[in-house]
Protein backbone atom coordinates (compact mmCIF):
# COMPACT_ATOMS: atom_id res chain seq x y z
CA UNK A 1 0.00 0.00 0.00
CA UNK A 2 1.31 3.40 -0.93
CA UNK A 3 1.99 5.66 2.07
CA UNK A 4 0.24 9.03 1.72
CA UNK A 5 2.43 12.05 1.20
CA UNK A 6 1.23 13.58 4.46
CA UNK A 7 2.50 10.66 6.51
CA UNK A 8 5.78 10.55 4.64
CA UNK A 9 6.21 14.25 5.31
CA UNK A 10 5.31 13.84 8.95
CA UNK A 11 7.77 11.06 9.57
CA UNK A 12 10.58 13.06 8.05
CA UNK A 13 9.59 16.07 10.14
CA UNK A 14 10.88 14.31 13.19
CA UNK A 15 14.46 14.26 11.88
CA UNK A 16 14.31 17.80 10.55
CA UNK A 17 16.71 20.29 12.10
CA UNK A 18 17.85 17.72 14.64
CA UNK A 19 21.29 17.59 16.12
CA UNK A 20 23.78 15.51 14.19
CA UNK A 21 24.36 11.92 15.23
CA UNK A 22 28.12 12.33 14.86
CA UNK A 23 29.80 11.48 18.15
CA UNK A 24 31.84 14.59 18.84
CA UNK A 25 32.88 16.72 21.75
CA UNK A 26 30.23 19.29 22.71
CA UNK A 27 31.52 22.83 22.83
CA UNK A 28 29.48 25.68 24.26
CA UNK A 29 31.48 28.66 23.04
CA UNK A 30 29.13 31.67 22.64
CA UNK A 31 27.80 31.65 19.09
CA UNK A 32 27.77 35.46 18.85
CA UNK A 33 31.54 35.61 19.21
CA UNK A 34 32.17 32.83 16.71
CA UNK A 35 29.75 33.95 14.01
CA UNK A 36 30.60 37.65 14.22
CA UNK A 37 34.25 36.92 13.47
CA UNK A 38 33.44 36.00 9.87
CA UNK A 39 29.82 36.64 8.96
CA UNK A 40 27.75 39.76 9.56
CA UNK A 41 24.40 39.22 11.25
CA UNK A 42 23.03 42.36 9.58
CA UNK A 43 20.68 41.21 6.77
CA UNK A 44 21.02 44.55 4.99
CA UNK A 45 24.50 43.45 3.91
CA UNK A 46 22.90 40.69 1.81
CA UNK A 47 19.55 42.22 0.83
CA UNK A 48 20.98 45.28 -0.92
CA UNK A 49 20.56 45.70 -4.67
CA UNK A 50 17.92 43.00 -4.93
CA UNK A 51 16.77 43.13 -8.54
CA UNK A 52 14.77 39.90 -8.73
CA UNK A 53 11.00 39.98 -8.98
CA UNK A 54 8.94 36.98 -7.94
CA UNK A 55 7.52 35.38 -11.06
CA UNK A 56 3.71 35.24 -11.05
CA UNK A 57 3.59 36.40 -7.43
CA UNK A 58 -0.20 36.82 -7.35
CA UNK A 59 -0.62 33.32 -8.78
CA UNK A 60 1.74 31.93 -6.15
CA UNK A 61 -0.27 33.64 -3.41
CA UNK A 62 -3.51 32.17 -4.76
CA UNK A 63 -1.84 28.77 -4.53
CA UNK A 64 -0.86 29.53 -0.92
CA UNK A 65 -4.45 30.47 -0.07
CA UNK A 66 -5.80 27.35 -1.78
CA UNK A 67 -3.47 25.23 0.36
CA UNK A 68 -4.38 27.24 3.48
CA UNK A 69 -8.11 26.62 3.06
CA UNK A 70 -7.82 23.06 1.69
CA UNK A 71 -8.74 21.35 4.99
CA UNK A 72 -12.26 22.78 4.72
CA UNK A 73 -12.72 20.82 1.49
CA UNK A 74 -11.63 17.44 2.89
CA UNK A 75 -14.43 14.94 3.38
CA UNK A 76 -12.27 12.03 4.53
CA UNK A 77 -8.70 11.71 5.74
CA UNK A 78 -6.69 10.04 2.98
CA UNK A 79 -4.50 7.85 5.19
CA UNK A 80 -5.53 4.83 7.25
CA UNK A 81 -6.00 4.88 11.00
CA UNK A 82 -2.99 2.57 11.30
CA UNK A 83 -0.85 5.10 9.46
CA UNK A 84 -2.29 7.90 11.58
CA UNK A 85 -0.97 6.08 14.66
CA UNK A 86 2.61 5.98 13.41
CA UNK A 87 3.75 7.46 16.74
CA UNK A 88 3.31 4.05 18.37
CA UNK A 89 6.78 3.23 17.06
CA UNK A 90 8.06 5.06 20.16
CA UNK A 91 6.50 2.35 22.33
CA UNK A 92 9.17 -0.03 20.99
CA UNK A 93 12.04 2.29 21.83
CA UNK A 94 13.80 3.44 24.97
CA UNK A 95 12.26 6.86 25.44
CA UNK A 96 11.97 9.04 28.52
CA UNK A 97 9.59 11.53 30.09
CA UNK A 98 10.45 14.90 31.59
CA UNK A 99 11.17 13.27 34.97
CA UNK A 100 14.12 11.41 33.38
CA UNK A 101 12.32 8.08 33.81
CA UNK A 102 11.76 5.59 31.02
CA UNK A 103 8.22 5.81 29.68
CA UNK A 104 6.41 2.55 30.53
CA UNK A 105 4.34 0.58 28.04
CA UNK A 106 1.27 1.40 30.16
CA UNK A 107 1.58 5.06 29.13
CA UNK A 108 1.39 4.15 25.46
CA UNK A 109 -1.55 1.82 26.11
CA UNK A 110 -3.34 4.69 27.82
CA UNK A 111 -2.66 6.97 24.86
CA UNK A 112 -3.86 4.33 22.40
CA UNK A 113 -7.12 3.96 24.32
CA UNK A 114 -7.66 7.71 24.63
CA UNK A 115 -6.84 8.23 20.94
CA UNK A 116 -10.17 6.57 20.15
CA UNK A 117 -9.23 5.66 16.59
CA UNK A 118 -12.29 3.42 16.35
CA UNK A 119 -14.03 6.72 15.61
CA UNK A 120 -11.51 7.74 12.93
CA UNK A 121 -13.06 9.66 10.03
CA UNK A 122 -16.50 9.75 11.65
CA UNK A 123 -16.86 13.37 12.80
CA UNK A 124 -15.34 15.26 9.86
CA UNK A 125 -16.14 18.74 11.14
CA UNK A 126 -14.59 21.92 9.78
CA UNK A 127 -12.94 24.04 12.43
CA UNK A 128 -10.40 26.80 12.98
CA UNK A 129 -7.82 27.60 15.63
CA UNK A 130 -8.79 30.37 18.04
CA UNK A 131 -5.33 30.54 19.63
CA UNK A 132 -1.77 29.63 18.81
CA UNK A 133 -1.43 26.01 19.81
CA UNK A 134 0.35 22.71 19.19
CA UNK A 135 -0.40 19.52 17.32
CA UNK A 136 0.72 16.53 19.36
CA UNK A 137 1.59 13.00 18.26
CA UNK A 138 -0.48 11.63 21.17
CA UNK A 139 -3.40 13.38 22.91
CA UNK A 140 -1.22 14.42 25.81
CA UNK A 141 1.03 17.19 27.06
CA UNK A 142 3.44 14.47 28.14
CA UNK A 143 6.89 14.72 26.59
CA UNK A 144 8.92 12.06 24.81
CA UNK A 145 12.70 12.32 24.90
CA UNK A 146 15.55 10.07 23.92
CA UNK A 147 18.35 9.21 26.35
CA UNK A 148 19.53 12.10 28.54
CA UNK A 149 22.79 10.36 29.47
CA UNK A 150 25.71 12.62 28.54
CA UNK A 151 23.35 14.50 26.23
CA UNK A 152 21.70 17.62 27.59
CA UNK A 153 20.56 18.41 24.04
CA UNK A 154 17.95 15.66 24.34
CA UNK A 155 15.78 18.10 26.29
CA UNK A 156 15.42 20.26 23.18
CA UNK A 157 13.64 17.51 21.24
CA UNK A 158 10.19 16.49 22.44
CA UNK A 159 9.10 13.75 20.05
CA UNK A 160 5.49 14.09 21.10
CA UNK A 161 5.46 17.44 19.29
CA UNK A 162 4.13 17.28 15.72
CA UNK A 163 4.02 21.00 14.98
CA UNK A 164 2.96 24.34 16.32
CA UNK A 165 -0.14 25.84 14.73
CA UNK A 166 -1.09 29.50 14.41
CA UNK A 167 -4.31 31.25 15.31
CA UNK A 168 -6.72 31.54 12.33
CA UNK A 169 -5.59 28.24 10.77
CA UNK A 170 -8.33 26.24 8.95
CA UNK A 171 -8.51 22.60 10.07
CA UNK A 172 -10.75 19.57 9.71
CA UNK A 173 -11.50 17.22 12.61
CA UNK A 174 -11.54 13.44 12.17
CA UNK A 175 -12.75 12.56 15.66
CA UNK A 176 -12.33 13.34 19.35
CA UNK A 177 -10.32 11.59 22.03
CA UNK A 178 -12.16 9.41 24.53
CA UNK A 179 -11.91 12.12 27.18
CA UNK A 180 -13.11 14.71 24.63
CA UNK A 181 -10.23 17.01 25.56
CA UNK A 182 -8.50 16.62 22.19
CA UNK A 183 -9.40 16.57 18.50
CA UNK A 184 -7.47 14.73 15.80
CA UNK A 185 -6.99 17.52 13.27
CA UNK A 186 -5.54 17.97 9.81
CA UNK A 187 -4.08 21.23 8.53
CA UNK A 188 -2.73 22.10 5.10
CA UNK A 189 0.64 20.67 6.10
CA UNK A 190 0.33 18.01 8.81
CA UNK A 191 -1.97 16.33 11.32
CA UNK A 192 -2.03 15.71 15.03
CA UNK A 193 -3.88 16.11 18.30
CA UNK A 194 -5.15 19.60 19.11
CA UNK A 195 -6.65 20.73 22.41
CA UNK A 196 -10.39 21.37 22.15
CA UNK A 197 -10.03 24.68 23.96
CA UNK A 198 -7.98 25.98 21.03
CA UNK A 199 -10.52 25.35 18.27
CA UNK A 200 -13.99 26.38 17.18
CA UNK A 201 -16.30 24.67 14.71
CA UNK A 202 -17.15 26.69 11.61
CA UNK A 203 -20.30 26.64 9.51
CA UNK A 204 -20.57 26.89 5.74
CA UNK A 205 -21.86 30.45 6.23
CA UNK A 206 -18.85 31.43 8.33
CA UNK A 207 -16.45 29.90 5.81
CA UNK A 208 -18.04 31.92 3.02
CA UNK A 209 -17.65 35.14 5.02
CA UNK A 210 -14.11 34.24 6.08
CA UNK A 211 -12.93 33.86 2.48
CA UNK A 212 -12.65 37.54 1.69
CA UNK A 213 -11.25 39.29 -1.36
CA UNK A 214 -8.18 40.63 0.42
CA UNK A 215 -5.85 39.17 3.02
CA UNK A 216 -3.23 40.67 5.29
CA UNK A 217 -0.31 38.78 6.77
CA UNK A 218 1.72 39.35 9.92
CA UNK A 219 5.17 40.76 9.18
CA UNK A 220 6.07 41.40 12.82
CA UNK A 221 6.58 38.68 15.39
CA UNK A 222 4.92 38.24 18.78
CA UNK A 223 2.71 41.34 18.76
CA UNK A 224 -0.46 41.23 20.83
CA UNK A 225 -4.00 41.46 19.46
CA UNK A 226 -6.99 42.59 21.52
CA UNK A 227 -10.77 42.81 21.42
CA UNK A 228 -12.40 45.45 23.63
CA UNK A 229 -9.02 45.83 25.36
CA UNK A 230 -9.01 42.12 26.24
CA UNK A 231 -5.89 40.20 25.26
CA UNK A 232 -6.40 37.47 22.66
CA UNK A 233 -3.01 36.23 21.45
CA UNK A 234 0.57 37.04 20.53
CA UNK A 235 0.74 36.82 16.75
CA UNK A 236 3.54 35.14 14.83
CA UNK A 237 4.99 36.20 11.47
CA UNK A 238 3.06 34.44 8.70
CA UNK A 239 -0.35 34.54 10.39
CA UNK A 240 -3.06 35.24 7.81
CA UNK A 241 -5.98 37.60 8.46
CA UNK A 242 -8.98 38.01 6.14
CA UNK A 243 -9.70 41.72 5.77
CA UNK A 244 -12.42 44.18 4.91
CA UNK A 245 -12.64 47.94 5.01
CA UNK A 246 -14.98 48.97 7.81
CA UNK A 247 -16.93 52.19 8.15
CA UNK A 248 -14.38 53.72 10.50
CA UNK A 249 -11.27 51.58 10.15
CA UNK A 250 -9.72 48.46 8.69
CA UNK A 251 -11.21 45.28 10.13
CA UNK A 252 -9.36 41.99 10.42
CA UNK A 253 -11.17 38.68 10.90
CA UNK A 254 -10.59 36.18 13.66
CA UNK A 255 -12.94 33.54 15.06
CA UNK A 256 -14.01 33.36 18.69
CA UNK A 257 -16.39 31.08 20.57
CA UNK A 258 -18.69 31.98 23.41
CA UNK A 259 -19.87 29.20 25.71
CA UNK A 260 -19.88 26.52 23.02
CA UNK A 261 -17.74 25.15 20.21
CA UNK A 262 -19.59 27.19 17.61
CA UNK A 263 -17.31 29.74 15.98
CA UNK A 264 -18.30 33.36 15.46
CA UNK A 265 -16.45 35.91 13.36
CA UNK A 266 -14.97 38.73 15.37
CA UNK A 267 -13.48 41.90 13.92
CA UNK A 268 -10.34 43.37 15.40
CA UNK A 269 -8.01 46.24 14.65
CA UNK A 270 -4.32 45.69 13.97
CA UNK A 271 -1.70 48.37 13.47
CA UNK A 272 -0.33 48.69 9.94
CA UNK A 273 3.10 48.39 11.55
CA UNK A 274 2.37 44.72 12.23
CA UNK A 275 0.56 43.46 9.13
CA UNK A 276 0.72 44.14 5.41
CA UNK A 277 -1.54 43.30 2.50
CA UNK A 278 -0.38 40.02 1.00
CA UNK A 279 1.65 39.31 -0.96
CA UNK A 280 4.23 41.90 0.01
CA UNK A 281 6.84 43.33 -2.36
CA UNK A 282 10.09 41.41 -2.74
CA UNK A 283 12.50 44.24 -2.00
CA UNK A 284 15.41 45.21 0.23
CA UNK A 285 13.23 46.85 2.87
CA UNK A 286 10.89 43.89 3.36
CA UNK A 287 13.64 41.27 3.20
CA UNK A 288 15.69 43.12 5.79
CA UNK A 289 12.71 43.73 8.06
CA UNK A 290 11.55 40.11 8.04
CA UNK A 291 15.04 38.76 8.64
CA UNK A 292 15.47 41.10 11.58
CA UNK A 293 12.16 39.86 13.02
CA UNK A 294 13.26 36.24 12.95
CA UNK A 295 17.02 36.34 13.51
CA UNK A 296 18.22 35.32 16.99
CA UNK A 297 14.90 33.61 17.74
CA UNK A 298 15.61 30.59 19.95
CA UNK A 299 15.39 27.19 18.31
CA UNK A 300 12.10 25.38 18.88
CA UNK A 301 11.82 21.80 17.66
CA UNK A 302 8.42 21.44 16.01
CA UNK A 303 7.55 24.94 17.18
CA UNK A 304 8.03 24.16 20.87
CA UNK A 305 8.64 27.03 23.27
CA UNK A 306 6.59 29.29 20.92
CA UNK A 307 9.66 29.33 18.67
CA UNK A 308 10.68 27.90 15.29
CA UNK A 309 12.83 25.17 13.83
CA UNK A 310 14.49 25.22 10.40
CA UNK A 311 11.45 24.52 8.22
CA UNK A 312 9.11 26.79 10.17
CA UNK A 313 11.59 29.62 9.76
CA UNK A 314 11.72 29.24 5.97
CA UNK A 315 7.95 28.74 5.80
CA UNK A 316 7.11 31.84 7.80
CA UNK A 317 9.78 33.96 6.14
CA UNK A 318 8.53 33.29 2.61
CA UNK A 319 4.76 33.21 3.15
CA UNK A 320 4.41 37.04 3.30
CA UNK A 321 5.85 37.10 -0.23
CA UNK A 322 3.11 34.70 -1.34
CA UNK A 323 5.24 31.55 -1.47
CA UNK A 324 3.80 28.37 0.01
CA UNK A 325 6.11 25.86 1.66
CA UNK A 326 5.32 22.59 3.37
CA UNK A 327 6.22 22.04 7.01
CA UNK A 328 9.35 19.87 6.97
CA UNK A 329 12.71 19.95 5.24
CA UNK A 330 12.21 16.98 2.93
CA UNK A 331 8.82 18.20 1.71
CA UNK A 332 10.15 21.73 1.21
CA UNK A 333 12.83 20.30 -1.07
CA UNK A 334 9.95 19.42 -3.41
CA UNK A 335 8.27 22.85 -3.31
CA UNK A 336 10.30 24.24 -6.21
CA UNK A 337 12.73 23.26 -8.95
CA UNK A 338 15.24 20.89 -7.37
CA UNK A 339 18.84 20.84 -8.60
CA UNK A 340 20.95 18.00 -7.22
CA UNK A 341 24.49 18.66 -6.01
CA UNK A 342 25.19 15.17 -4.65
CA UNK A 343 27.87 14.37 -7.25
CA UNK A 344 29.78 17.63 -6.70
CA UNK A 345 32.73 18.17 -4.40
CA UNK A 346 32.65 21.07 -1.95
CA UNK A 347 34.44 23.52 -4.23
CA UNK A 348 32.07 22.66 -7.08
CA UNK A 349 29.06 23.00 -4.77
CA UNK A 350 30.02 26.58 -3.88
CA UNK A 351 30.46 27.57 -7.53
CA UNK A 352 27.21 25.85 -8.53
CA UNK A 353 25.25 27.55 -5.78
CA UNK A 354 26.63 31.01 -6.50
CA UNK A 355 25.88 30.53 -10.21
CA UNK A 356 22.34 29.16 -9.90
CA UNK A 357 21.13 30.37 -6.52
CA UNK A 358 18.80 33.37 -6.28
CA UNK A 359 19.30 35.23 -2.98
CA UNK A 360 16.30 34.83 -0.65
CA UNK A 361 14.51 32.63 -3.22
CA UNK A 362 16.63 29.49 -2.95
CA UNK A 363 16.51 26.75 -0.35
CA UNK A 364 19.44 24.47 0.44
CA UNK A 365 18.54 20.95 1.51
CA UNK A 366 20.42 18.35 3.47
CA UNK A 367 18.79 15.43 5.21
CA UNK A 368 17.07 16.80 8.29
CA UNK A 369 17.77 20.47 7.64
CA UNK A 370 16.65 23.26 5.31
CA UNK A 371 18.34 26.64 4.84
CA UNK A 372 17.64 29.88 2.96
CA UNK A 373 20.42 31.02 0.63
CA UNK A 374 20.74 34.81 0.91
CA UNK A 375 23.81 35.57 -1.19
CA UNK A 376 27.58 35.24 -1.08
CA UNK A 377 30.59 37.07 0.28
CA UNK A 378 34.15 36.53 -0.95
CA UNK A 379 32.89 33.52 -2.94
CA UNK A 380 31.43 31.97 0.21
CA UNK A 381 27.68 31.18 0.07
CA UNK A 382 25.76 32.74 2.98
CA UNK A 383 22.64 31.25 4.52
CA UNK A 384 19.91 32.18 7.00
CA UNK A 385 18.64 29.28 9.10
CA UNK A 386 17.44 28.18 12.53
CA UNK A 387 19.32 25.21 13.92
CA UNK A 388 20.32 23.46 17.11
CA UNK A 389 23.97 22.66 16.49
CA UNK A 390 26.85 22.63 14.01
CA UNK A 391 29.82 20.27 13.77
CA UNK A 392 33.07 22.16 13.27
CA UNK A 393 36.65 21.07 12.75
CA UNK A 394 39.75 22.88 13.98
CA UNK A 395 43.17 23.21 12.35
CA UNK A 396 44.32 19.93 13.90
CA UNK A 397 41.33 18.09 12.42
CA UNK A 398 39.56 17.70 15.77
CA UNK A 399 35.78 17.91 15.47
CA UNK A 400 33.53 19.72 17.91
CA UNK A 401 29.83 20.35 18.14
CA UNK A 402 28.82 23.94 18.84
CA UNK A 403 25.34 24.44 20.25
CA UNK A 404 23.76 27.32 18.34
CA UNK A 405 20.12 26.99 19.35
CA UNK A 406 18.75 29.94 17.40
CA UNK A 407 18.31 31.58 13.98
CA UNK A 408 21.56 32.91 12.55
CA UNK A 409 23.24 34.04 9.36
CA UNK A 410 26.25 31.85 8.63
CA UNK A 411 28.49 30.36 5.98
CA UNK A 412 28.15 26.70 5.03
CA UNK A 413 31.31 25.80 6.95
CA UNK A 414 31.16 27.71 10.23
CA UNK A 415 33.72 26.71 12.85
CA UNK A 416 35.71 24.71 10.27
CA UNK A 417 39.32 25.78 9.71
CA UNK A 418 40.18 26.79 6.16
CA UNK A 419 42.80 24.06 5.84
CA UNK A 420 40.28 21.35 6.74
CA UNK A 421 37.69 19.41 4.75
CA UNK A 422 34.94 18.69 7.25
CA UNK A 423 32.78 15.82 6.03
CA UNK A 424 30.18 16.75 8.65
CA UNK A 425 29.88 20.41 7.60
CA UNK A 426 26.68 21.78 6.13
CA UNK A 427 28.44 22.17 2.79
CA UNK A 428 29.54 18.54 2.70
CA UNK A 429 26.08 17.30 3.64
CA UNK A 430 24.05 19.43 1.20
CA UNK A 431 22.19 17.31 -1.32
CA UNK A 432 20.72 20.02 -3.54
CA UNK A 433 19.14 23.42 -3.94
CA UNK A 434 15.51 24.39 -4.50
CA UNK A 435 14.67 27.30 -6.79
CA UNK A 436 11.42 28.93 -5.69
CA UNK A 437 11.08 31.47 -8.49
CA UNK A 438 10.07 29.02 -11.20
Amino acid sequence: MKTPILLISLSFFFIACSSTQTQVQVQNTPVEKQVSLNVSQNPLHYAQNIETNINKQDKKFKHLLAKHFKPWEIRKFSFSKEEAQWGLMYAKRDVYSSNFQKIPSSWFKKQTYNSNFKKYNTLMKNAITVNNSNLRVFPSDGKIFYNFKDNASALAFDYNQASSIKINTPIVISHLSKDKAWAYAQTAYTSGWLKMKDLAYVSAKLIKLFKTKDYFIATKDNFAIYKHNMFIENVKVGTIFPYKRGKKSDEFFIVRKHGSLKGLISYIRISSDNVKKAPIAFNTSNLTSLTNELINEPYGWGGTFHARDCSELTRDFLSPFGIYLDRNSRSQSKNGKYLSMEKLNNKEKKAFLIKHGIPFLTLLYKQGHIMLYIGHKNNEPIIFHNLWSIVGQNEEGVKNKSIIGKAVISSLEPFTARNQENKDSLLSKIKGLVLLNN
